[in-house]
């Protein structure tokens, strides 16, 4: 499922801010409320499902690689 979709920061009471994911990306990867997520960043930000932690490391690493 590749996607290109804007979204804002929001705040969360006085010392939180998030961003809320589309319903359909949540289904897309079988998440729900109480998962996690895994929060990777850089030069990229990426934000990934915990179990494709692994994969998100590899785009880390290669964007790294691609700056030698």
């Amino acid at each position: 499922m590749a996607f290109k979709q804007k979204r804002k920061i929001v705040r969360y009471g006085k010392s939180s801010s998030g961003i809320i994911l589309p319903r359909e990306w949540l289904d897309y990867y079988g998440l729900a409320k109480g998962d996690e997520l895994i929060i990777l960043g850089d030069e990229l930000l990426i934000v990934a499902p915990k179990q494709l932690e692994h994969k998100a490391r590899a785009i880390i690493e290669k964007s790294r690689n691609n700056e030698k």
